[in-house]
């Protein structure tokens, strides 16, 4: 006798809010009563997606079709994602070569996926639709018509202008967009989309929004009054619409709890040099540090972008931490994109939140441009607490940083530069004997290295340890298989007995506790 079925749908429930989507799904077919109780969770949702570059297009439609009528029978909520952003090709059967053609999936879309989309609105919990140029005006139409949505949970809305034609026109959202009933919606994302001037009631409980670009008047305003229970704020503001001082200002004195603002100017011309930009140094000049320094539960995190080129604007909060001394984490790494990637992190006396700050460096991706940017954080040294480091980058420390006082954590990333346009940091002569000195460092992880490769120490030979008498835990972490080994010792002013005792330390699990103990015996006798 199966004694779940006398148990309430609150047990399920209970149990249900540790199970995942799919799981949940699967105990709804165990029998009527699971499938009663796992429907009445509201993790319990069918999920189809949809692309017009997909070779089976049509048959896909069909079975879009087909969920719509099978969660309207059942009283299935849906999750519906429907993607016709897709680039242009040229008609080569019309005279002009400059004639643009769309695929023909347009009546699909207005005669068969909007429609099916407005008759299941009231069991959608997820909405997102992707256009272009070519099918853009067909969503502005649909949106007019849809009626309540009261499970919507996320709205995801885009327009995409591939041909970067000058006719390009976004989608208007009117204001009474769902017949302004949509008490659920807490996250909505906007891209190239236009709120109507009256603020609609189906956005009054949007908790997360994104919106590209941000409009040209006044943000903070504007999210007062047609995003009022707002905490999470993300997108970017075009050239024309760069923040100024009152804007940042206006920021503290919203409940915000994060923000996010992305600065991306059009592509400007060859005059402009790379990577010391006047436009967006100017622009950051005029905002106070007090403003950087005042933010007491606001995460600001400030991208600048030129085109495609990520643009540093380093000085404004250089010179913030130069007026204002606070702990500082400094993450410098060779990313998966091939490019340089710092991020400024600290936490002022009035919040427990990090401030952070991540900058970009995506130009050729020469390792021997870093030192350039080093130097210009000379002034950090005395709040620098921590540092992550890209193996690659070690020996351009001691050319930029003689001396890291307060540096405590070391984290260095050992990345392959296997099937990599990047090249390597050449040695110089003349700094080949100088050293950083490190005499407050505790701590050094090493992650990434593969579980058959011996780390080579020598490559820290860049880091001294003068004055460092204390415990210095070393952590080595496998990038593949996970592993972790911990080494105590006490060192001298070098690595040097590490080096020539992990050298000899092969990899393999079966000798980790004994390696351990036999560094200990090391270290415990020299």
């Amino acid at each position: 006798m199966d004694h779940t079925l006398r148990a309430p749908i609150d047990v399920f429930v209970c149990v249900f809010d540790h199970l995942t989507r799919q799981e949940l799904v699967s105990c709804g077919t165990v029998c009527r009563r699971w499938r009663d109780a796992a429907m009445a969770h509201s993790n319990h949702f069918c999920s189809v997606n949809l692309s017009a570059i997909d070779w089976d297009f049509e048959a896909r439609v069909k079975r879009l079709s087909a969920a719509f009528e099978h969660s309207e029978r059942w009283d299935v909520r849906l999750r519906v994602c429907v993607d016709y952003a897709h680039m242009p090709w040229r008609d080569r059967t019309r005279n002009s070569d400059d004639e643009m053609a769309w695929p023909s999936h347009g009546p699909l879309l207005r005669d068969v996926i909007l429609p099916g989309i407005r008759r299941s609105l009231t069991r959608l919990v997820h909405l997102e639709i992707a256009s272009c140029e070519g099918t853009a005006h067909l969503v502005q139409a649909a949106l007019a018509t849809f009626g309540p949505a009261p499970q919507l949970r996320s709205l995801d809305l885009s327009v995409w202008n591939f041909t970067e034609e000058p006719t390009y026109h976004p989608i208007l959202i009117p204001h009474d967009v769902f017949h302004g009933i949509a008490p659920t919606l807490h996250s909505v994302d906007l891209n190239g989309c236009v709120l109507s001037h009256i603020p609609s009631a189906a956005f009054s409980s949007v908790i997360t929004l994104k919106f590209r670009p941000f409009p040209r008047y006044n943000v903070p305003d504007y999210l007062a009054s047609h995003f009022p229970a707002v905490k999470h704020v993300g997108g970017y503001f075009n050239v024309q619409g760069l923040p100024t001082q009152r804007l940042h200002e206006q920021f503290l004195h919203r409940d915000l709890r994060s923000a996010e603002m992305i600065i991306r100017p059009p592509l400007l011309s060859d005059e402009l040099i790379w990577p010391l930009t006047s436009i967006p140094r100017t622009v950051f000049t005029s905002i106070p540090r007090t403003v950087f320094s005042s933010i007491p539960r606001t995460v600001f995190t400030t991208r600048l972008q030129v085109g495609n080129v990520p643009v540093p604007a380093l000085e404004p909060f250089l010179d913030c931490f130069r007026h204002n001394p606070a702990p500082v984490h400094l993450a410098f790494i060779l990313t998966s994109e091939s490019c340089i990637q710092m991020t400024f992190s600290y936490s002022p006396a009035t919040s427990a939140i990090p401030i952070e700050r991540t900058y970009k460096y995506a130009h050729d991706c020469m390792v021997g441009e870093s030192i350039l940017v080093l130097t210009r954080m000379c002034d950090l040294v005395p709040h620098l607490t921590s540092l992550d480091i890209s193996v690659h980058y070690l020996s351009a420390l001691p050319r930029c940083f003689p001396v890291l006082p307060g540096l405590k954590a070391l984290r260095v990333e050992h990345i392959t530069l296997v099937d990599s346009a990047i090249r390597p940091l050449a040695a110089l002569d003349s700094a080949a004997s100088v050293v950083t000195q490190c005499p407050q460092l505790t701590s050094v992880a090493i992650v990434g290295v593969g579980p058959d490769t011996a780390f080579d120490v020598a490559s820290l030979s860049g880091i001294g340890l003068s004055g460092c008498s204390h415990i210095l835990r070393v952590t080595i972490t496998s990038g593949l298989s996970g592993e972790v080994r911990q080494v105590m010792a006490t060192l001298g002013p070098e690595f040097g007995d590490l080096s020539c005792a992990l050298r000899t330390v092969p990899w393999k699990t079966r000798d980790l506790y004994s390696n351990c103990t036999s560094l200990a015996t090391h270290f415990s006798t020299n």
